[in-house]
C-alpha cells in the first residue's frame, strides 16, 4: 500500500512539473503549422493604455514619461490612470499630464479599477500595464503588430526580470520556467495567463471583471480563449522589473496570487468543464495541480517513513529530508542562498509550495475576498544598474 501511494505522489508531481511541458513540447511538435502569416497592419489602431494605480506616487511620473517615450503616433496614444483609493500624490502628479485621464475612484480593487479605466478609454487596442515597470520603447508597436494576427484577440509581452543586489540567484527560475511553460502553451493553442505588467487586448474582447478580481492576467486571456479567440505571446514586446529580494516577500506574493486561482474557479467555475473551458486540460495541468502538488509531496514524504522497512526506504526519507533541510536554510541564511544555487533552488521550491499549502486557507479566511496590494517588488526606475542580470518570464 505504501509503495502505490509513493508511486502516486512521484507521478502526479512528476506530471505536473515535468510531463505537462513534456507533452507540450510534443504536441506542438506534432501539430501542423497553425499561425498565418501576420500581415502589417495599413493603418495603425488607436491605443489606450491603461493603469490602475494604488499609492504609486513615487513611480507614476515615470512611468507615464516612460509610456509617453513610445515609439507610437502620440495622435494615436492616450493613457488612462485608474487610481484606486490613492491617499497620496498619485493623482495630482497623473493629472500634469495632458495626454492622461485620470479617475480618482474610491478603493474597490484592482478589477474595479480596471473595469473604469477601460469603459473610460478610447482606442480600439488597451493596453494593460502596472505603475511599476517600464517598457522598452518599441513594445507598444510590437503588441499592436501582433494583434493583426489571424484569431488573434489578446496578446502578452515578455517581462523582462533584473536582479535585485543581494537577492538569491535562483530567485529567477520559477520564472524562467513558467514562461517556458507559457511559450509552448502558445504553441500549442493559447497560455492560460499571460504577465499583468504588459498585454494587450481588442477593446471590443473585453469581460468585465468581478469587483475584488486578483488575477486580471488569467481572467481576460481565458475569456478571449471561451470567446473562440486566442491569446498570442510576443517575445520582442518587453516591460522591466526587478526579481523579488527575498524569500519572505516571495512567499506573500505566491500565496496572494495562489489565493487569486482559488478566487478565479469561485467567481469562474465553468473553468473546470472541459466542455466549456477551451483550455481545460492546460488550466487543469497548470494551475489546478499546482496548488495539489503540496499534498501530493506530503504524501511522497509520509509514505517514505513507512517504507524504511524496504532496503530503499531509507535513501527515500534522507533525500527528501536533506531537500527540505536546504529549504528551510535558505530562508534562515539568506547568504547561504546566495552563494549556493542548489540551496537557492531548493528554497524557491518549498516557498512555492508552502504558498500552495496556504493559499486555501487564505482564500477561505478571505471569504472568497484576495485583497490587491502593491507589489513587492521594487521599481526597475528605483534600482542602481551596477551588477544587475537579466531574467525573463
Amino acid at each position: 500500500m505504501e509503495e502505490r501511494v509513493f508511486i502516486a505522489c512521484v507521478l502526479f508531481v512528476g506530471y505536473t512539473y515535468v510531463g505537462y511541458p513534456a507533452l507540450l513540447w510534443l504536441i506542438s511538435k506534432l501539430k501542423a503549422q497553425r499561425d498565418q502569416a501576420c500581415s502589417e497592419p495599413d493603418v495603425l489602431p488607436t491605443v489606450t493604455v491603461v493603469i490602475a494605480a494604488h499609492n504609486e506616487e513615487s513611480n507614476i511620473a515615470r512611468r507615464l514619461e516612460n509610456i509617453l517615450r513610445c515609439e507610437y503616433p502620440p495622435e494615436k496614444l492616450d493613457i488612462v490612470v485608474a487610481c484606486d483609493g490613492c491617499t497620496d500624490r498619485t493623482v495630482q502628479i497623473a493629472r500634469e499630464y495632458a495626454a492622461v485621464t485620470v479617475l480618482d475612484l474610491p478603493r474597490r480593487g484592482k478589477a474595479a479599477a480596471l473595469n473604469d479605466g477601460v469603459a473610460a478609454a478610447r482606442g480600439e487596442v488597451v493596453v494593460f500595464t502596472d505603475a511599476r515597470q517600464r517598457f522598452a520603447t518599441d513594445a507598444i508597436m510590437y503588441l499592436v503588430k501582433t494583434l493583426h494576427c489571424p484569431r488573434v484577440g489578446a496578446v502578452g509581452g515578455e517581462l523582462v526580470l533584473l536582479d535585485q543586489e543581494g537577492a538569491p540567484q535562483s530567485m529567477g527560475a520559477y520564472w524562467s520556467y513558467e514562461k517556458m511553460l507559457r511559450k509552448l502553451e502558445a504553441r500549442v493553442s493559447s497560455p492560460v495567463q499571460c504577465s499583468g505588467a504588459i498585454y494587450a487586448i481588442w477593446r471590443k474582447h473585453f469581460a468585465s471583471m468581478p469587483e475584488g478580481l486578483v488575477l486580471d492576467d488569467m481572467w481576460i486571456p481565458l475569456h478571449v480563449a471561451r470567446a473562440g479567440y486566442r491569446m498570442a505571446l510576443e517575445h520582442r514586446a518587453k516591460a522591466y522589473d526587478t526579481v523579488t529580494p527575498t524569500y519572505d516577500r516571495e512567499f506573500r506574493r505566491k500565496v496572494r496570487t495562489l489565493a487569486g486561482n482559488y478566487q478565479l474557479m469561485w467567481m469562474a467555475p465553468w473553468l473546470l468543464l472541459p466542455v466549456v473551458n477551451p483550455l481545460w486540460w492546460q488550466f487543469i495541468s497548470h494551475k489546478v495541480f499546482r496548488l495539489l502538488v503540496p499534498y501530493a509531496l506530503a504524501g511522497m514524504y509520509v509514505a517514505s517513513w513507512a517504507l524504511l522497512h524496504q532496503p530503499y526506504g531509507t535513501a527515500l526519507v534522507a533525500s527528501q529530508s536533506v531537500f527540505y533541510l536546504l529549504g528551510a536554510l535558505a530562508w534562515a541564511i539568506p547568504s547561504l542562498a546566495r552563494r549556493s544555487r542548489l540551496v537557492g533552488l531548493a528554497g524557491s521550491f518549498l516557498s512555492l509550495n508552502a504558498a500552495a499549502a496556504v493559499a486555501p486557507v487564505a482564500f477561505v479566511l478571505g471569504r472568497g475576498r484576495v485583497k490587491w496590494e502593491r507589489s513587492p517588488m521594487m521599481s526597475p526606475q528605483t534600482t542602481g544598474e551596477e551588477g544587475r542580470k537579466v531574467r525573463t518570464y
